[in-house]
């Protein structure tokens, strides 16, 4: 291979690099709040594991009894950082942020033997990982396309104002629906408080007149009003009396 063509594979394949690079970027997506939310609850998801304690802190060589660890593991990660780094707003991007914690469990895997009990954590821990971003994943991608598909209808109306004027009138017939119902919904409750207000007041007057009635009741102690039953038996019986005297009277004439 001759210079000129050595300078020129080297040209391309620096130009490919470049272009993977430029490629790779597009593909990273911004670490807004939405996204910030969502990991920070992925982490405490892990956080709060059983078992995750072994992975809140920065790895303890004396503590754990393994002195060579930082000889094997040179980018060591853990938990407890990813989450200072999260809150602090390190992570630019949620590509960065899924890296630390996948750095995070592999470290362990490369460090311990497939069959240690810390190796079977790592790999627990790691799958829960995977599971609740694979599914947060699949809620992005939901409303990516919904919000691609109102673009792409946003689009097309434009292009064609009589869809567009008719998608309009639909939507304030729609709204108009939607008020009219909500106005009839009003009235229907407003008519039934005052129709539950008045039989309210008519249960209140007859309890108020059944009242007055018991204090009138003969029977009852605080009644005013003058047995009349014994009155008349009293008159009937002097009335008996006075009709017996006078036939005797006019008999003895």
């Amino acid at each position: 291979m001759t210079d000129i063509e050595a300078v020129a594979s080297f040209k391309r394949r620096a130009e490919d690099t470049e272009c993977q690079k430029e490629k790779k970027q597009k593909m990273r997506r911004t670490m807004d709040l939405k996204a910030s939310r969502q990991c920070s609850t992925i982490l405490n998801v892990l956080s709060s594991h059983k078992h995750g304690w072994l992975f809140n802190q920065p790895v303890d060589p004396i503590l754990f009894q393994i002195p060579d660890y930082f000889d094997i593991i040179t980018h060591p990660m853990d938990l407890g950082t990813i989450k200072y780094k999260l809150e602090s707003n390190s992570y630019s991007f949620m590509e960065d942020f899924v890296a630390d914690v996948r750095l995070t469990f592999c470290n362990s895997m490369i460090y311990y033997p497939r069959g240690d009990e810390v190796y079977k954590i790592a790999m627990e821990l790691s799958q829960i990982f995977e599971g609740n971003w694979e599914e947060f994943e699949r809620s992005l991608k939901c409303e990516q396309d919904f919000e691609k598909s109102m673009n792409q209808e946003n689009d097309t109306l434009s292009n064609n104002p009589p869809q567009r004027l008719a998608r309009r009138a639909r939507i304030e017939a729609q709204t108009k629906a939607a008020e009219k119902e909500s106005k009839r919904q009003e009235n229907i409750e407003r008519e039934i408080a005052i129709g539950l207000e008045k039989m309210k007041i008519i249960a209140d007057e007859k309890d108020k007149r059944l009242k007055e009635l018991e204090m009138l009741s003969p029977q009852s102690p605080g009644s005013k009003i003058t047995p009349r039953l014994g009155q008349l038996s009293l008159f009937d019986k002097d009335y008996n009396n006075m009709t017996i005297k006078r036939e005797g009277e006019l008999e003895g004439d």
